[in-house]
């Protein structure tokens, strides 16, 4: 199965400005390259990413006034350096926020999401 993106998922990010708009759309293409193999949705108003139709999201995000939120992240607990990286972004179990006002850490974004993928297939 190849990625197939969704126009609900495009229209939900069009609605917002910059610098929402951009870290949105960086954060959408990563999250489709790590998980190439998933169906992309929406969720309870967010964009969602499953494994197969019907089935629970296994990763996904949202914009808000102040942040966009990543959830359902597997915690790192096994890999202190990338936990401890992820520390300042850390709201609840699985939850991360990233502030408009601050620089968005793509790579630690990334990161975290490649060990998501690596723990969901396990």
């Amino acid at each position: 199965m190849s990625f197939a993106s969704s126009p609900k998922v495009e229209a939900y990010i069009e609605t917002f400005e910059d610098p929402a708009y951009t870290r949105l759309q960086t954060l959408r293409q990563e999250i489709q390259t790590i998980f190439p193999n998933t169906i992309e949705d929406i969720s309870y108003g967010m964009p969602t990413y499953r494994p197969a139709p019907k089935k629970r999201g296994i990763v996904h995000f949202s914009n808000f006034a102040h942040h966009i939120g990543l959830y359902a992240v597997f915690d790192p607990t096994d890999q202190p350096k990338l936990l401890k990286a992820l520390a300042p972004y850390r709201t609840g179990k699985g939850t991360l926020q990233f502030r408009h006002d601050q620089p968005f850490p793509i790579d630690l974004i990334r990161e975290v999401l490649t060990y998501h993928a690596q723990q969901f297939t396990k």
